[in-house]
């Protein structure tokens, strides 16, 4: 049975009674893991320093009268930043005045799109951002899980050997404080804020002007792996093979197998939530119809039916691309 969240503070928790929860539900609304993840203050200004384990200790078998020599592990120091991710939103003052009494639930309705959009991005940076090549963002999974071998998370990588540039994938991300999690500057508070800047002139091209009023968005968030041995995923995922067959969606259940068995349960007060898009949640909807696995299997959180494997939720994260390059 899959299980609800009681241990660590997501943007629901965090966020407080008004705009800000108003902010959250319409987040959730359309990605469903800005809900998942917890949210930690950074420990390093805008960034979060991190000593991930690299090895063990070797411990010693003794024998009567002989000493044993101390061992240590080994760490790597690890620091991930913070991007900041920023949108103004206007709208004409005659058309907020003419909206009456409920002027502002239209304002509200207007700027919907602008968080929708902030949402999707972040989301889509939590999977594909790589600070390598577009340094103003936050380093998400992908990068970090994006070679077959030769790299520690290898071990954690399942290959579905499709080819050239129409795949996808699936995430299986054991959230927790000590495996992974989103931060946020060190000082501030965590999730979207919303200002309103209140009355302003805009300027057209052409010299003409007229009111508007003006909302600024801004979110300043990163993600942080301190334990790379809780998140997995299965790459090379053919987006022309997922669709059809009954094979095919048995296929997808030996891929969740062998991902659940390579990927470590979070420590207490983690949760691990496995994450496709459409395409992959589409099919796997029709495998329970084939009755495909016994394992794969609709469960109710909250009122709320969850698509599950193996007790795991699965949600929707439509962030997933069906154009990602194979891995190798």
């Amino acid at each position: 049975m899959a299980t609800v969240n009681t241990s660590y503070a997501t943007l629901v928790d965090i966020a407080a009674e008004g705009t800000e929860k108003t902010l959250v539900e319409i987040l959730n609304q359309r990605n469903p893991i800005l809900e998942d993840i917890p949210w930690l203050e950074c420990n390093d200004g805008s960034g979060h320093k991190t000593k991930i384990r690299s090895g063990l200790p070797t411990p010693t078998w003794r024998a009567l009268y002989q000493g044993v020599q101390p061992t240590k592990g080994t760490v790597v120091a690890v620091r991930d930043s913070c991007g900041n991710l920023e949108d103004f939103g206007e709208v004409d003052e005659l058309e907020y005045d003419l909206a009456g009494d409920d002027r502002d639930t239209w304002r509200m309705n207007e700027d919907a799109a602008h968080i929708e959009s902030m949402g999707q991005t972040a989301a889509s940076t939590l999977f594909y951002g790589n600070v390598t090549t577009s340094p103003e963002k936050f380093h998400g999974l992908a990068p970090r899980y994006n070679a077959l071998s030769g790299v520690n998370t290898a071990e954690n990588i399942v290959s579905a050997a499709g080819a050239g540039s129409d795949n996808t994938s699936i995430w299986l991300v054991g959230w927790g404080q000590t495996s992974c999690h989103g931060i946020f500057p060190k000082g501030t508070a965590a999730g979207l804020k919303a200002e309103n800047l209140g009355k302003q002139v805009n300027q057209q091209s052409d010299g003409s002007r007229y009111t508007v009023l003006m909302s600024k968005y801004s979110w300043q968030l990163g993600l942080t792996l301190r334990d790379w041995r809780k998140v997995g995923r299965v790459c090379n995922i053919d987006v022309s093979d997922v669709r059809g067959t009954v094979n095919n969606q048995k296929a997808l259940i030996t891929y969740l197998i062998q991902l659940i068995e390579r990927v470590e349960e979070p420590d207490g007060g983690g949760r691990q939530i496995l994450y496709a898009n459409k395409t992959i949640t589409s099919a796997l909807r029709q495998g329970i119809v084939e009755k495909v696995s016994n394992n794969l299997t609709f469960d109710t959180v909250n009122g709320r039916r969850v698509l599950a494997f193996d007790g795991i939720e699965i949600h929707r994260a439509d962030a997933l691309l069906n154009t990602e390059a194979a891995i190798t």
